[in-house]
């Protein structure tokens, strides 16, 4: 898995090939970390909070419930 500026990309080749997921967010802010659990996805970005995928990346959805205050949307990685 490799992480670019909204989307993410997989390899099962070894990096002959790449398939992308949709974008995460259509404003383009980075995606700072990535963890694959089970079928889901969760990735951080920088100033948008964090983002969970249960279809493979097709679709994602906001999970920012409880982030608030300063620079609390702002998350550098997951763990």
């Amino acid at each position: 898995i490799a992480a670019s500026r909204n989307k993410l990309y997989f390899s099962v080749d070894g990096g002959q090939s790449w398939d992308s997921t949709a974008a995460v967010s259509q404003t383009a802010d980075p995606i700072t970390d990535v963890v694959q659990y089970g079928a889901r996805l969760y990735v951080s970005t920088i100033n948008e909070g964090i983002y969970r995928s249960t279809d493979a990346g097709q679709t994602w959805i906001p999970m920012n419930n409880g982030l608030t205050g300063l620079g609390a949307i702002n998350v550098t990685a997951l763990e």
